[in-house]
């Protein structure tokens, strides 16, 4: 068809493509993301807390959560992880403001 006729704000295929790919991509990164919080923070801490039953039961949910908050404020990262800094004051004070990195 001739240019005038083709609306240039629709996608191509080239643009569903990469669209594609980086959604692909995003999801195989976010399986690393949640690898090394677990491996860096989680379960260092929850072998510390083993003992402690509290403790333990909240690194898995609070824990990854809180870390995740942690390093987005630090580096800006996209982490896969609910941002709890709207759902909980308490975390989002603990992870950012107390220490005082953002």
């Amino acid at each position: 068809p001739p240019a005038s006729l083709v609306r240039s704000d629709l996608p191509t295929r080239v643009d569903e493509a990469r669209d594609g790919v980086r959604l692909a991509f995003t999801a195989f990164l976010d399986v690393f993301k949640r690898d090394a919080i677990t491996s860096c923070f989680l379960s260092p801490l929850k072998f510390v807390f083993q003992s402690e039953h509290s403790v333990y039961e909240n690194i898995d949910n609070h824990g990854a959560s809180f870390w995740a908050q942690l390093l987005t404020a630090a580096t800006g990262m996209e982490l896969p992880y609910e941002d709890i800094s709207r759902i909980d004051d308490g975390w989002c004070w603990g992870a950012v403001d107390f220490l005082n990195i953002a």
